[in-house]
């Protein structure tokens, strides 16, 4: 929904547009999200549940952690998109709801706080803040919940790469991925050394020209046929 909605709007499909859209936090108030919305317009709850209530009821439907409702959002929202898409049925809101609220209370002590502080990224002493949510165009799908109440995100956005092909000038890519090329050597300098660029969606670039390659590498091993 929310991808056809931004493609269509775009005038033109240049690098400012597609690099916003890929991006995009936003959901659309459609499909099962229309339908959870409109359960919780209509459930009736008192006390903590009822501040929760209210509280994702003045959400503005982006996962960007700039919104006070983005963390009990974030919360809720995975199991309906998973029940959606795996045909399951649809999830009591009022017991969902319930889960979410007393988690952030227990780890957090608020409803409210910043979705960054709730969602991150971590690998090898590395604990970033991320951005995104569960079905959105910029995709922090699933986690693994840290002793500490964390999300420690195991699924989502992977392997992003940008290619661009402009009159008169050399193929240029730029790429990113969450944590690094060497992903499951700890030892390695590549362990971990892309999850600051991919957090601040920034890209790296793509050496892929002999002499780019030549003039970015660290060290060159000389190769000799053994006969």
């Amino acid at each position: 929904w929310r991808a056809y909605k931004l493609l269509s709007e775009a005038g033109v499909l240049d690098r400012a547009a597609l690099e916003a859209i890929k991006y995009d936090t936003g959901y659309e108030r459609e499909g099962y999200v229309a339908k959870l919305f409109d359960a919780l317009e209509g459930l009736k709850a008192d006390g903590k549940l009822a501040e929760a209530r209210d509280l994702l009821l003045g959400w503005d439907f982006t996962s960007d952690g700039k919104g006070k409702a983005d963390a009990i959002a974030l919360l809720i929202i995975r199991d309906f998109m998973a029940a959606d898409y795996n045909n399951k049925p649809f999830p009591d809101v009022a017991e969902k709801l319930g889960a979410a609220a007393d988690h952030l209370t227990a780890h957090f002590g608020r409803l409210d706080p910043p979705m960054a502080e709730l969602l991150r990224l971590r690998q090898g002493g590395l604990d970033l803040p991320l951005d995104g949510g569960s079905d959105t165009l910029r995709a922090s799908t699933t986690w693994d919940v840290d002793p500490d109440g964390r999300l420690s995100l195991k699924h989502g956005d992977s392997f992003i790469q940008w290619t661009e092909w402009l009159p008169g000038k050399r193929v240029v890519s730029r790429s990113i991925q969450p944590f690094g090329s060497a992903s499951t050597r700890p030892k390695s300098p590549h362990y971990n050394d892309q999850m600051r660029l991919f957090v601040e969606h920034k890209l790296k670039p793509v050496h892929f020209w002999r002499d780019e390659v030549l003039a970015n590498a660290s060290n060159r091993t000389t190769v000799t046929n053994a006969r």
